[in-house]
């Protein structure tokens, strides 16, 4: 008794406070400065950790911009798990100067970009930002971002357990110049603990509701499984079977009083296999197959004083 309680509350335990797992996510950093120098039509580059961001008029004839790119890994993620959330965590750190109006910007850049640390590599990781005007996130000098950027990350950045986002300002104002503090926290979800079960009690005397599968497995219902989040598993009722009232259970896909599978009460698919996709709501949930009765009725006229019978029309 008091080992069934043991897991009866750890099963609860699980349901109830174990649905999510996270990490603050590793990342490499490449931080490039652009230095233009008049009259010279074009700048140079080069990696330089001076500031993460800014512009700077150093003089009339020399200008630098700095923008610093971060390569997420999401290797923190089990195999199979599914992302339920990804925050993005950003705040300046050290300013050389007080701006005003500044903002600093988030943009999300193709997984295609080359990260390397090449010094030929600086010039096209600073240009791969084409649209200044296009980010994911931004927040104002001064302000702490915690920007939910979930629906940015693409099954491509799952495949490739990575994405690359870049830091940069309006790069419009002088002096803009700043480093700043940059975190991605990712929260996954854990498997799910779910029950495939019939809406009667079978013949067995142990209080079991018969036989049910999942996944090709034939087991004793409520017969629990795990799944992930969005993942798949095929739920078959098995028909016929028998109630402990007598009665055979069948699954019935007439029009009248049909069978169904049900989730809190409420229909959830008509078909005797119901491939099941997992919800983020799915947690501790059960699934009924509804199964019907199979009953023999006899049908007899009575009249007085007379044997026969006469006609009956059953419809």
């Amino acid at each position: 008794m008091i080992r069934s309680l043991i897991l009866s509350l750890l099963f609860v335990s699980t349901v109830a406070f174990s649905q999510t797992g996270s990490f603050s996510a590793a990342q490499v950093k490449r931080t490039v400065l652009s230095t233009h120098v008049l009259p010279s039509e074009y700048p140079t580059y080069s990696f330089n950790s001076t500031h993460d961001l800014g512009y700077n008029n150093v003089s009339q004839t020399v200008k630098k911009t700095w923008r610093s790119f971060f390569k997420i890994s999401l290797d923190g993620i089990p195999v199979g798990h599914t992302i339920k959330k990804v925050v993005l965590n950003s705040f300046i750190t050290d300013q050389e100067y007080t701006p005003n109006n500044f903002v600093v910007r988030i943009q999300k850049l193709s997984n295609e970009l080359d990260f390397s640390s090449d010094g030929s590599n600086a010039a096209p990781l600073f240009n791969s930002i084409h649209d200044i005007y296009n980010p994911i996130a931004q927040y104002n000098y001064g302000d702490t971002l915690a920007s939910d950027i979930t629906t940015h990350i693409t099954q491509a950045d799952i495949d490739d357990n990575f994405f690359i986002v870049a830091a940069y300002d309006t790069e419009s104002y002088n002096n803009s110049i700043a480093k700043i503090s940059f975190s991605v926290k990712v929260t996954y979800y854990l498997p799910f603990v779910l029950s495939a079960d019939n809406n009667f009690t079978d013949n067995s005397g142990t209080g079991t509701h018969g036989q049910i599968k999942v996944d090709g497995i034939i087991g004793t219902a409520p017969y629990q499984f795990t799944q992930h989040v969005g993942k798949s598993s095929t739920l078959e009722a098995i028909s016929p079977q028998n109630s402990n009232d007598n009665y055979q259970m069948k699954w019935h896909a007439g029009e009248i009083n049909s069978s169904d599978w049900t989730r809190n009460g409420v229909s959830a698919f008509p078909a005797q296999t119901f491939p099941l996709t997992v919800r983020s709501d799915d947690n501790g949930q059960s699934y009924v197959a509804n199964l019907r009765k199979v009953c023999n009725i006899d049908f007899q006229n009575q009249f007085s004083g007379t044997s026969e019978g006469g006609q009956m029309y059953v419809n």
